[in-house]
């Protein structure tokens, strides 16, 4: 994308946004003049450009252009004020500076960490992800507000809330809302964790190395009494060779005299 397209705004004087506040730019194109006819405006031409926000869903094709008979019926009233507040806790945005969306049902777990319901209200893009909103500037499905959320402690201290998301399966995931706090309780309980089965591990070799030990005792004693049964044996093999060699001389000396 160009540095020229980026500095494109959209037409509608109450929005006057560009790519860089999270929204897609259209051509207004060959259905210039009825576009031009909804938003009260006689200069409109075919490159005239107006963002996504002002369209129904069903005015996009597949590919996620403009049909060619779409007209803007969104936040077209030029004379209204920007009202709309971001519903998340101390964030001071309005959508005169951001992009907003629509609470879901779907961030109920977020709202609830938070203290805010977040499944009616506005939210602005800054709690969102980049990859969470798709090429018409739309909210993704399964999209969850994860950035920019503060909590208030009682004391009047802001602590920052962070939401993780754990993969549990190749299908499904968890979603989990964690405060910082409880981010370092559980970092320091792996920590704890890891030492433990370091220590087992250690226990084990241990346990492997006196096996090892004991079993050569073992071999060592049983040499040690083939050992001493073999020294006796010799023992008694060297005493019948003194009866032998005793007699052998008696026999000599028998020979001798005779």
């Amino acid at each position: 994308m160009s540095a020229n397209f980026r500095k494109k705004k959209c037409i509608v004087s109450s929005c006057l946004r560009s790519t860089d506040d999270g929204v897609k730019l259209h051509r207004c194109g060959e259905n210039h003049q009825e576009i031009g006819k909804a938003l009260g405006k006689s200069n409109i031409t075919k490159n005239t450009y107006i963002c996504s926000l002002h369209f129904e869903p069903s005015c996009f094709s597949r590919k996620g252009g403009l049909n060619p008979d779409a007209l803007p019926t969104l936040l077209l009233n030029a004379d209204a004020p920007s009202v709309k507040q971001c519903d998340v806790p101390h964030c001071p945005n309005t959508d005169a500076h951001v992009v907003f969306f629509k609470g879901r049902p779907a961030f109920a777990a977020v709202g609830n960490e938070i203290g805010a319901d977040l499944t009616k209200g506005w939210i602005c893009g800054e709690h969102f992800e980049e990859d969470c909103v798709d090429d018409r500037g739309r909210l993704k499905a399964g999209a969850l507000p994860t950035l920019g959320f503060v909590t208030e402690e009682p004391d009047g201290t802001l602590t920052q809330v962070t939401v993780h998301t754990i993969s549990t399966s190749q299908d499904s995931t968890v979603d989990l809302i964690l405060s910082d706090d409880v981010v370092a309780d559980i970092e320091d309980d792996c920590k704890d964790l890891e030492v433990r089965a370091e220590n087992n591990k250690l226990r084990l070799e241990l346990q492997k190395s006196q096996e090892k030990l004991e079993s050569l005792r073992k071999t060592v004693k049983l040499l040690q009494d083939d050992l001493v049964s073999k020294k006796r044996k010799i023992d008694h093999l060297e005493a019948e060779l003194r009866i032998a060699n005793k007699a052998a001389r008696h026999f000599e000396v028998r020979i001798v005299n005779e």
